[in-house]
């Protein structure tokens, strides 16, 4: 397990950080252009677990591409693949992915964060040759075109805990030579530079309402929100990025014919009237390919118990299905 701790430091800076961590017995491990990629699901259920996704490799492609899982004090865990993974299907059989699944279930890993650096990567052993600390420098960091970091570089310090102690001149020895600690990792910092945010979308239908408030406004209120899902979950779902838009889609849907139900008497009747018929009929359209999702996300279940020249007849229907959802 580790802790990590980033700084901000400016050229000045780096100049002594280098001379200084080789003294101190940090050896350079790797030199280069890279690119970062935090991966988490539309609603950020890896950021509220505590946890980041990263995807790493050099931008020229001559380094192995991994993805990494680590946070909320769990030990690192790392995977190498060859390219971006979109479920965690994608990824290597084995505790990785059986850990990444129960997190993320059948949502899609989508790029959250793009940082792009020359990094140089540090690592302080002890006797036996056992990582003891790391250091990973980003130089002029950007996300696109907006740089990170006020002057121009950051530093992080991953302290191994048990080993804490090991960091602890280190940091000392930065902030003297004018760096200066910031709030959150680099990913955090990242993120508030390109006013990104890393809690994802909130299918949350939960509306703070004031008992002064009219009735109507409170209706208004329920039902903006609940537009809001609508409208955050319409373009993935056209997409089909991943089953569940098309399912919060229709959370929303269904909340909000109960709720225009109990409008009768505050709603206009010919809003009303309108609201129900195109909720209505938005329910009909999005029933079928639910169904027929949820058939295909169930199929293994399905067929568990099957032999393998069963399961291999039944491929026809299941190919089926897939055609009928896609139409």
């Amino acid at each position: 397990m580790r802790e990590n701790l980033t700084l901000s430091a400016d050229e000045t800076c780096l100049r002594q950080l280098f001379p200084r961590l080789a003294r101190m017995g940090y050896a350079v491990v790797h030199v280069g252009p890279c690119d970062q990629i935090l991966l988490d699901t539309f609603d950020g259920r890896l950021h509220g677990a505590g946890l980041r996704l990263e995807l790493t490799g050099l931008k020229a492609g001559l380094h192995e591409r991994r993805v990494g899982l680590t946070g909320n004090l769990m030990a690192p865990a790392y995977v190498t693949v060859d390219d971006q993974p979109r479920f965690a299907g994608d990824l290597p059989p084995g505790p990785f992915r059986d850990r990444l699944q129960a997190r993320i279930d059948d949502r899609a890993l989508l790029p959250v964060v793009r940082i792009s650096s020359l990094q140089t990567h540090l690592v302080r052993c002890d006797g036996d040759g056992k990582t003891i600390s790391g250091v990973v420098v980003y130089e002029r960091p950007s996300v696109g075109t907006q740089a990170i970091g006020a002057v121009g570089s950051l530093v992080e310090i991953q302290s191994i805990i048990g080993y804490e102690e090991h960091v602890g001149d280190l940091v000392k020895a930065l902030k003297k030579a004018g760096a200066e600690r910031c709030e959150g990792d680099v990913f955090i910092i990242a993120a508030a530079a390109a006013t990104i945010e890393l809690g994802g979308f909130d299918n949350s239908p939960v509306v703070l309402l004031d008992p002064t408030m009219s009735t109507l406004e409170g209706f208004r209120r329920v039902l903006r929100r609940l537009a809001e899902t609508i409208d955050g979950n319409w373009q993935g779902t056209l997409d089909r990025v991943d089953s569940e838009f098309l399912h919060d889609l229709r959370i929303a849907v269904r909340r909000t014919r109960s709720v225009l139900a109990q409008g009768k008497s505050v709603l206009p009747a010919d809003v009303l009237d309108r609201a129900k018929s195109g909720f209505g009929r938005l329910g009909e359209l999005t029933g079928p390919p639910r169904d027929l999702d949820v058939y295909l996300i169930e199929w293994g279940q399905y067929t568990a118990g099957m032999n393998p020249e069963e399961c291999a007849a039944l491929e026809p229907v299941r190919h089926l299905i897939e055609q009928r959802r896609d139409a």
